[in-house]
């Protein structure tokens, strides 16, 4: 199921969250941040594949729209 937001979209340059959970051993995950941001969106693939960049040094990175939120 998707929210309304995603199936209009994001727009080149918008500022974007990563939802990227990372597990650490002896840690609950409920208390560990799972976003990442802010992002940039640099190209838009197809309708739900995402570039985007910390900033203009960083590696792109590809990523799912249902990852995603601004």
């Amino acid at each position: 199921m998707t929210c309304e937001r995603n199936k209009g979209g994001f727009q080149v340059g918008e500022k974007v969250w990563l939802y990227n959970p990372k597990r650490t051993k002896g840690k609950s995950p409920k208390l560990q941040k799972s976003w990442k941001g802010s992002y940039i969106i640099v190209t838009r693939l197809n309708d739900v594949v995402f570039t985007i960049q910390k900033n203009s040094q960083a590696k792109m990175k590809i990523v799912h729209i249902d990852r995603l939120t601004p």
